[in-house]
C-alpha cells in the first residue's frame, strides 16, 4: 500500500523532531559526563639539579612538578651515564608525594650498575597522578651536569 503525499512531509518532520530531540540528548548526556569527571592534572615537571655526594658516591636530585585533582603523586627519577665506550652507570629513586599544587622534591639515588660521577648524564624523568575516574602522567628527559655537593 502506497503512502499518500499528504502524509509523507508529517512523517518526514516527525522523524527529523525525534532525530534532533536524541541528538540533543546525546549532547546533554556528555556535557553532563564531562562535567562531573574531575581529570587529575600534572605538568611542569622539572629537575632542578644533580649533586653528588663525594665521599658516599650517592646522587642526590631536586625538583618539582605541578599536580592537582590527584589521590598521590610519584615522581621516579634515573640518572645515566657513559663511562669509556661502552659501559654504562646508572642510579634511580622514587618517591610518594602529596598532589598539593606545586610540589618540590628531593630524591637520593640508589646506585644500580657501578657508581655516577661528576660530569654530564642523562636524566629521565616520570611523575604520575591518578583518581578514581582517571590517570595523567609528564616526563622530563635532558641531559644534565652532575656535580660534587659542597
Amino acid at each position: 500500500m502506497a503512502m499518500s503525499r499528504a502524509r509523507r512531509p508529517i512523517i518526514v518532520a516527525v522523524m527529523a523532531a525525534f532525530a534532533l530531540l536524541l541528538a540533543f540528548s546525546f549532547v546533554a548526556s556528555l556535557a553532563a559526563t564531562s562535567a562531573n569527571a574531575v581529570e587529575p592534572s600534572i605538568r611542569n615537571l622539572v629537575i632542578r639539579s644533580v649533586t653528588l655526594n663525594p665521599q658516599t658516591k650517592v646522587a642526590t636530585v631536586k625538583g618539582a612538578v605541578t599536580c592537582a585533582r590527584g589521590d598521590f603523586l610519584d615522581v621516579d627519577v634515573e640518572v645515566s651515564q657513559t663511562v669509556g665506550r661502552l659501559h654504562t652507570v646508572r642510579a634511580v629513586g622514587g618517591k610518594d608525594l602529596a598532589c598539593d599544587g606545586r610540589v618540590s622534591f628531593t630524591l637520593r639515588l640508589r646506585n644500580v650498575e657501578g657508581r655516577l660521577g661528576p660530569g654530564d648524564a642523562r636524566v629521565e624523568a616520570f611523575a604520575f597522578t591518578c583518581n578514581p575516574d582517571d590517570c595523567f602522567g609528564t616526563e622530563f628527559n635532558r641531559v644534565m651536569r652532575i656535580t660534587t655537593a659542597q
